[in-house]
């Protein structure tokens, strides 16, 4: 899985908008769903999407979960290319594109999961480039499929066309703020989830959060993605609108927090997971509003997964107790952040 990676790429969209993912869950006719399924069936399961890639000349690299360390499957969920529930299941695969921007989770809570990232919003391409490949596999196996209900999938709230597509949002004056509890909740009155930068039951590292569609039935694809795509654009708007507020309300006091947390990152030894994620937040705040030139934005969104704990393990070739991550963390940033200088 060597080369550029989706995440190492500039996106289109507003600086606010880190990464864009679509997501079909998808299970295939006259298998059982979830813990119904066999080992025996689940292992004919992989062996077959596996064909069904290969017939559709998809490029896909296989990676079995049975096959690698616990630290390279943490390294896989840091980069949301598998949940937390998949870093312990077997049999279970995970069939990957090369830069990393299209998988095939098989064996997960359905029998597949067809994924597609991107950086920036990009909403329309990633949902194009996912039906695509599930049109391809289609073409090998059959899915279950109702005429009244779509797609039928393990959990509920995925009938019908089986999306979950979201738009990652760096956010932090609605967060600092306390507002961002109302655009939580407003969200939740018309169909759309906000969470952590893990999804469900996970906290707002760095001041990430992730707006998607919370149901699928009755909805086409594309009527999904629109309605989360001017959502997201309503809170990016809120977000523009306080940075531009507070600048102008206390002019220098952004400058100072932006400078304190650049000079942080450029000259500490240690530093922890948490600390790190608090100062990218903020070194990002800068770069958005001009405080700050001499690192893209590409490279911010780089961070946000080269900075954790397998990852880090993943670099080293082994694993590092805590004092040593964070020691490792810090040479990280400072060799990627050293280019840093004022805006214009």
């Amino acid at each position: 899985m060597d080369g550029v990676k989706w995440y190492e790429k500039q996106g289109p969209g507003p600086e606010l908008a880190v990464s864009t993912r679509v997501r079909l869950a998808r299970n295939v006719q006259g298998l059982p769903f979830g813990e119904r399924l066999t080992r025996e069936q689940a292992e004919s399961l992989i062996g077959r999407v596996e064909e069904a890639a290969r017939r559709a000349a998809a490029p896909f690299q296989t990676v079995r979960m049975d096959q690698l360390a616990p630290q390279q499957r943490a390294d896989l969920y840091e980069k949301h290319l598998i949940s937390r529930e998949m870093m312990n299941k077997s049999p279970a695969a995970l069939l990957i594109s090369q830069d990393e921007a299209r998988s095939i989770l098989v064996n997960e809570e359905d029998h597949l999961r067809i994924q597609v990232m991107s950086a920036g919003e990009a909403l329309d391409k990633c949902l194009e480039e996912a039906l695509r490949v599930g049109a391809l596999l289609e073409e090998s196996l059959e899915f279950s499929y109702d005429q009244q209900l779509g797609y039928l999938t393990q959990c509920p709230t995925n009938l019908g066309a089986g999306l979950r597509a979201s738009v990652m949002l760096h956010l932090p004056l609605l967060t600092r703020t306390g507002q961002i509890d109302g655009v939580i909740s407003a969200a939740s009155k018309v169909g759309l989830e906000i969470r952590g930068l893990y999804g469900e039951g996970s906290r707002a590292q760095g001041e990430l959060y992730q707006v998607s569609n919370s149901v699928t039935l009755g909805f086409y694809e594309q009527e999904l993605c629109e309605k989360l795509k001017d959502a997201a654009g309503g809170i990016v708007r809120q977000e523009q609108a306080l940075r531009q507020a507070f600048r102008q309300q206390y002019p220098g006091r952004l400058e100072d927090r932006v400078w304190r947390a650049a000079g942080l990152l450029r000259y500490a030894r240690r530093i922890s997971g948490q600390e790190a994620e608090e100062l990218l937040s903020d070194l990002r705040l800068g770069v958005d509003c001009g405080v700050l030139a001499g690192v893209a934005p590409h490279k911010l969104n780089q961070l946000i997964y080269q900075i954790k704990p397998a990852c880090l393990e993943t670099a080293a070739g082994r694993p590092l107790e805590p004092e040593e991550r964070d020691g490792a963390r810090a040479d990280l940033l400072r060799q990627a952040l050293r280019e840093i200088q004022e805006g214009e």
